[in-house]
């Protein structure tokens, strides 16, 4: 129970980063639709998950090229907002600068010392953040269920995490009962079902058309300081998630370049990731709005490509894995 619980935190740390708890994204792809239509994009993400988990387990996940630039930019576009959001919150709570590079670090500290101590800052840290969440939803009153209702939003939207946060399922898959992968579906869509209907409701009720709007919300709410430690703690979760990924990949490419393969060296990853944020931190000032509405929607459509190609292998599989059953079993039986 505790080690599915923990993947299921995992996956949440990995999603639900700066333009998810700023509720930017929400207002990106939802806008003003029913937060109905945004919490069926939990059915949606809950089977991408029971998808990629079954996948891993198999090893059904495709390892092309094109895989493998696909889920190495949606890493990069996710540190690269998470480090304009970390520093853009930091920097509206306290009004001091350059304050993010604190939390940079911390993340950097984590994921040198491994999975293990991700999932442990994420078993940590989403239930502050889901607390937090739902004390500003409480403040807010009835919540909104109005709004227009499309199945292609939610279709659309599941597909953002899928480059990310799917990739890194996958990886935990292989280490996961049948019984553990139930488990860790049912709790991700549970988790995901209300926070994206609590955010939803938050967004609705921003009328400065903020480009954080739950900050902007919780700041009339008179709880701007819960608001900046949800943001906070969202962020710094995907932040070690992406960079996580980001330093699987190039660990893997400097591995097949023979003047590079000693950066491939469990005892260098820590150089590896301090190369890797020195190489990304100067996009972060294109600034967080920017890229988030530049890049997500293009994320987003890569990962359901990458959802129906997987799909179609997995179905392949089964397909044969069934019908080479029914021939043993055949076979069985003509010769009894």
């Amino acid at each position: 129970m505790l080690t599915a619980l923990k993947v299921t935190f995992l996956f949440i740390g990995t999603s639900i980063g700066a333009g998810f708890s700023s509720g930017r994204e929400i207002a990106l792809f939802f806008g003003d639709t029913s937060p109905w239509c945004v919490a069926l994009s939990s059915v949606f993400i809950a089977l991408i998950c029971a998808l990629f988990l079954v996948a891993g387990k198999y090893d059904l996940i495709p390892n092309n090229i094109a895989v493998k630039v696909a889920t190495f930019f949606a890493g990069a576009v996710s540190l690269v907002s998470m480090l304009a959001g970390g520093e853009k919150i930091l920097s509206d709570l306290t009004g001091v600068s350059m304050l993010g590079i604190i939390m940079t670090l911390l993340g950097a500290v984590i994921v040198t010392l491994g999975i293990e101590k991700i999932k442990w800052a994420n078993t940590i840290l989403i239930p502050l953040l889901i607390l937090m969440m739902v004390l500003i939803f409480a403040k807010l009153g009835a919540p909104v269920y109005e709004g227009s209702v499309s199945i292609l939003k939610p279709i659309h939207y599941s597909g953002l995490d899928v480059l990310l946060a799917g990739m890194v399922l996958s990886r935990e898959g292989k280490k996961l009962s049948g019984k553990q992968i139930a488990v860790t579906v049912t709790g991700i869509g549970v988790f995901m079902f209300a926070i994206l209907f609590i955010l939803q409701n938050i967004v609705l009720s921003d009328k400065m058309n903020s480009s954080m709007p739950v900050l902007g919300v919780s700041t009339e709410l008179n709880m701007r300081g819960v608001s900046g430690v949800l943001i906070a703690s969202a962020i710094f979760t995907t932040l070690i998630g992406a960079l996580e990924t980001v330093v699987v990949y190039v660990t893997e490419f400097a591995s097949k370049i023979t003047k590079l393969k000693p950066l491939a060296e469990r005892k260098n990853k820590c150089f590896v990731v301090l190369l890797s944020l020195l190489i990304f931190y100067p996009v972060s000032f294109l600034g967080f709005e920017k890229i988030v509405d530049t890049f997500y929607p293009f994320v987003s459509l890569s990962g359901i490509a990458l959802t129906l190609f997987i799909l179609f292998k997995v179905l392949v599989f089964f397909i044969k894995k069934s019908k080479n059953i029914s021939h043993l079993k055949f076979n069985k039986k003509a010769l009894g």
